[in-house]
């Protein structure tokens, strides 16, 4: 017995435990907002944006003067050891033998301080490529990470739209199978007064139930397009969530030629290719440049000093001053340079026939969006106009059946084609605000930060 009553009591523990989730209301701006923040492709890209700015730093760096400091201490023993040369020694006759020199270290203890220094004076373009070359990765780096995020956008806008769509599905659902329920009504109403069959009344309770399932497998579908917006907008899948913004109906007439001129000139990932192809002329001059010579000034000061004890007074070092300019002239390598350099021209052209390529399946991709956007546009028309002669088509089937002047086919049609025109409308609706995102996602203006 006590073990059951620990039992509930550990259970309704737990269910206070956990966290109630209230209904979230989400409208595209905080939707975005929050992709924004938590998608992991964007992080990614901005990791790469700041580390195109690092590297930057790092080419620069290379104009500067390079200063270094060393300390070093060296302890020699008590050991004999043969000198390099043997020493003349007179011989008593007039001449001289070699005898061999053994020496041991006159101090056990050594203290060295050092301080060096380098500038490169001249490097025949090679530095100052490395830098274009960074700089360039730098744009391009920028330039994905716009692009990026313009994708993480068109993203939650299409599911976005796409959680709308399956909630008007669900809607129109549950009025369809409103509206059947009261036809149910007017077919047993019917068979009672003796106008209707049983055979009717069987056939309708079918279509009755097929519009329960279709009903609930429009539920499932709103739950199936929400948690798709959840994963990728970063809420926790427990949450709820009640979509405040609708379809945008205000769709702006547009000019094919003036909206291809316009993604030519901002689309983020053909100026993220342009740049690539300057990192890659650049990266080409510098290999050139391994040719030619490379000059650098050095300087190094040095404070040493010995003693037997561990520490040396002050009067037991002595200073070095070194100073000079080195000239490095490239002779031969083996064929590794020439080999580099056409390896980086190959890249350029590479990079080229990438830009151009890219170049058209945009401006493809911009022409198929910009007619589907106009089709999508009439079709909307249209079908506007359908929904409400499919209103009145079912008002008139149900009092023509009500009246015994109508048949059931006929009001199962006319209820089966308002449900369609509906779903029609709400779909087209999606399409031309997903076509219309895609276009300004392709010529919206480059932010500058």
């Amino acid at each position: 017995m006590k073990k059951g009553l620990l039992l509930i009591l550990a259970v309704v523990l737990l269910i206070g435990l956990r966290p109630a989730y209230g209904e979230v209301e989400l409208s595209l701006a905080k939707a975005l907002d929050l992709a924004k923040a938590n998608n992991e492709e964007l992080k990614k890209a901005r990791e790469d944006r700041e580390t195109g700015r690092d590297r930057v730093r790092e080419a620069r760096g290379a104009f500067l003067p390079n200063l270094s400091a060393s300390y070093g201490y060296n302890r020699y023993f008590d050991i004999a050891k043969m000198a390099l040369f043997d020493t003349a020694v007179p011989d008593g006759a007039g001449g001289y033998s070699l005898v061999p020199h053994k020496y041991r270290a006159k101090y056990d203890n050594e203290h060295i301080f050092g301080l060096t220094a380098s500038q490169l004076l001249f490097s025949s373009g090679r530095v100052m490529n490395y830098y274009r070359a960074a700089r360039a990765g730098n744009a391009a780096s920028e330039y994905n990470y716009t692009r990026q995020e313009r994708a993480v956008t068109l993203q939650v806008e299409e599911a976005y739209l796409n959680t709308l769509l399956a909630g008007e599905a669900r809607k129109i659902a549950e009025l369809s199978l409103a509206n059947t329920e009261k036809d149910h009504e007017l077919v047993l109403q019917r068979e009672k007064s003796g106008l209707g069959s049983e055979f009717e009344v069987m056939g309708h309770a079918v279509e009755l139930s097929n519009r329960r399932i279709e009903a609930i497998n429009a539920g499932n579908g709103e739950k199936l397009a929400q948690n798709y917006l959840k994963v990728i907008i970063g809420v926790d899948p427990a949450e709820e969530i009640r979509l405040t913004d609708s379809y945008n109906e205000t769709f702006p007439e547009l000019e094919y030629e003036t909206l291809k001129s316009q993604m030519l000139d901002r689309e983020p990932s053909l100026r993220a290719l342009e740049n690539l192809i300057k990192v890659k002329e650049n990266l080409y001059r510098a290999q050139r440049a391994d040719y030619f010579p490379l000059v650098a000034a050095f300087g190094s000061y040095s404070y040493s000093g010995d003693s037997d004890k561990f520490f040396p007074k002050k009067s037991d070092y002595d200073q070095t001053i070194v100073a000079g300019v080195k000239v490095t002239v490239p002779i031969y390598e083996g064929g590794v340079k020439n080999a580099k350099k056409n390896e980086a021209f190959r890249e350029v052209t590479k990079s080229r026939l990438e830009l151009s390529r890219v170049k058209k399946m945009l401006e493809l991709d911009l022409e198929n969006t910009y007619l589907a956007y106009l089709s999508s546009r009439k079709t909307l028309e249209g079908v506007r106009d359908m929904v409400k002669l499919a209103e009145k088509a079912y008002g008139l089937s149900q009092l023509r059946f009500e009246n015994g002047l109508g048949s059931l086919t006929e009001l199962r049609d006319a209820e089966l084609s308002l449900t369609r025109a509906r779903l029609l409308l709400s779909k087209t609706l999606k399409d031309v605000n997903i076509n219309l995102n895609k276009i300004q996602s392709y010529t919206a203006e480059i932010s500058k930060e």
